[in-house]
């Protein structure tokens, strides 16, 4: 799986147990899987995909799947407009929140 291009990576809050919020902005790419990892979190727990544009047909939504061989990763997929067919073409940028930690929580 290739990593995707990082525009920013952002920590904006820190929890008590280690939690901590990153932002990540995503140029977005066309297959079934590209990788994502923040600098500051060794682990994540969950996190939202939020498109930047417009939706196609082409490119509609996306989700982020944290990795169990990589915990460090994030797996984020973009998808067409059918909710099962990955995006193959002009695929949109995205904005990724995901909650992770460094360590034991």
């Amino acid at each position: 799986m290739a990593e995707l291009t990082k525009l920013s990576n952002t920590v904006i809050t820190e929890y008590g147990g280690n939690y901590k919020t990153v932002v990540l902005d995503l140029d977005g790419a066309t297959g079934t899987t590209g990788t994502a990892t923040a600098t500051g979190i060794s682990t994540f727990v969950t996190a939202w995909v939020n498109l930047k544009e417009v939706p196609t047909a082409d490119c509609n939504f996306g989700i982020a799947l944290t990795s169990t061989a990589n915990p460090d990763q994030l797996n984020v997929i973009l998808y067409e407009d059918d909710g099962v067919t990955a995006c193959t073409q002009t695929a949109i940028d995205v904005t990724v929140v995901a909650i992770g930690h460094n360590g034991t929580t």
